[in-house]
């Protein structure tokens, strides 16, 4: 058998804005709409015991296994129990701009993703305790609808992932993530930043919505980057509360190393602290979080007093003024507010139920164009009689933008309602059904949008 444990120390563990989206669960709260990665928080019962969940891997026929390509005769499972998994998952995404928005003329796109993922988990090779490695890679491929409707939120986030309608495949997770005892841990390397602000029922452009609005907090956007040099501390002083310490990289890039800007000054870092409590009213799961961003790099202004009211000679020299020497200032900060509460659960399947969620996220407005949002919605899985692994959500968000944007861009506020059924076609399949209803997209004057949608995701 090939020595599994000389395969790649370099590689990377979770995400953190934290790099904690993965880090043991406090109970198997499975209403947790499907995972990306179809990890299950299982106790492993052939190996060490480690604080990261296993990967497991069905046999059986090609329409009932777990991924297209099976277990492999077993070998996949094998590996996963020696601390060792890779996954493939594509996305497809058919999206068309039917009315208003930005423009209709050939509205119709079609675009898509893949997303790799290997996983070393150093208790079960045997290595220390505690430990983990995860690289994730990512392709994105196609054209999506997103310039056709115009809209602040976009409506296909998953084409804005690594680098927006990019056709590149680059390295956004390479991650160690490390504990040292049930209570602490930490995670070093390149991070996805959408492993904070979680939500059970809306988090996810690959299971859940489509819509940037319901996938991360717009507030943040300006202040954290989508992948960037990270090193987080975790403490988990119960099993019901989470608290992360994150300084990252302001200037971090998906398609960079970020060795040459992380950390090579006081100016250029952003510092996220989230706290996640699990709750349990009436006995049912839920999660409240609460954040705090921000970042000593330099931002420029909005309100930088452009003379447009005069002659000619004067509007070019102010244009001229701001442009060699804008106005900024020398740090900026947001606060995000993000829930979910399950409202029922089957008494026999606590993995099947209906539950509400919300965020709420507000910056200065002096530098960020995005200053106060919400979202709410409800979002569930199962509950229809032989359909237990399909999901679905309802939103609605609404984005207020800074005033100087509204004074200068005549861009001030955005709101929108979405709709989405994920079926189980099989459980490497599934399919899903969306529709979109996006007011004064672009925040301006454009007529209101109708986006629809089928999304596949197939894992491999």
């Amino acid at each position: 058998m090939i020595r599994l444990r000389t395969i790649l120390v370099v590689l990377h563990i979770t995400l953190a804005t934290a790099g904690y989206a993965q880090t043991p669960e406090p109970e198997t709260e499975s209403p947790d709409v499907e995972t990306e990665s179809k990890t299950t928080a299982e106790t492993d019962t052939k190996g060490p015991p480690s604080p990261f969940s296993l990967t497991h891997y069905s046999g059986g026929d090609f329409w009932t296994r777990s991924h297209v390509t099976g277990d492999w005769d077993g070998v996949r499972t094998e590996l996963a129990e020696q601390g060792i998994t890779f996954d493939v998952d594509v996305i497809q995404v058919f999206q068309v701009n039917a009315r208003g928005g930005a423009s209709t003329n050939s509205g119709f796109a079609y675009s898509g993703s893949a997303d790799y993922r290997l996983t070393l988990d150093t208790t079960r090779l045997g290595w220390w305790p505690g430990g983990q490695f995860q690289l994730k890679g990512e392709t994105q491929f196609g054209r999506s609808a997103n310039g056709k409707v115009g809209s602040l939120m976009s409506p296909n986030a998953d084409a804005l992932f690594p680098l927006p309608d990019e056709h590149e495949t680059t390295l956004t997770d390479v991650v160690w993530t490390q504990f040292f005892s049930e209570h602490f841990g930490i995670a070093v390397g390149k991070i996805d930043f959408r492993g904070g602000d979680a939500n059970v029922f809306a988090h996810s452009e690959n299971t859940q919505f489509l819509n940037l609005a319901f996938v991360a907090n717009p507030v943040l956007l300006a202040l954290a980057p989508y992948s960037a040099l990270n090193a987080s501390l975790i403490f988990r002083p119960t099993d019901d509360l989470m608290v992360i310490l994150s300084a990252l990289d302001s200037f971090g890039n998906a398609n960079t190393a970020g060795f040459d800007t992380a950390f090579h000054s006081p100016e250029g870092t952003s510092f996220i602290n989230e706290w996640d409590l699990t709750i349990r009213p009436f006995g049912l799961i839920g999660h409240q979080r609460v954040g705090f961003v921000y970042s000593n790099r330099q931002k420029t202004l909005l309100n930088q007093d452009l003379r447009l009211g005069g002659g000619l000679a004067d509007m070019i020299s102010s244009l001229r003024q701001v442009m060699s020497d804008p106005k900024t200032r020398p740090d900026d900060w947001a606060f995000y507010y993000n829930f979910d509460q399950y409202l029922y659960v089957e008494e026999d399947d606590p993995t099947q139920g209906v539950g509400l969620f919300g965020r709420f996220g507000w910056s200065t407005g002096d530098a960020n164009p995005m200053e106060t949002f919400y979202s709410i919605g409800l979002g569930g899985k199962g509950i229809l009689n032989e359909r237990d692994n399909d999901t679905y959500g309802l939103g609605y968000y609404y984005l207020s933008m800074s005033d100087d944007m509204a004074d200068f861009f005549n861009m001030e506020r955005e709101q929108g309602i979405e709709l989405f059924y994920n079926v189980e076609v099989t459980p490497w399949w599934h399919v899903t059904a969306d529709f979109q209803y996006i007011i004064d997209p672009g925040g301006g004057s454009a007529n209101d949008a109708f986006v629809f949608s089928i999304r596949t995701q197939i894992s491999f």
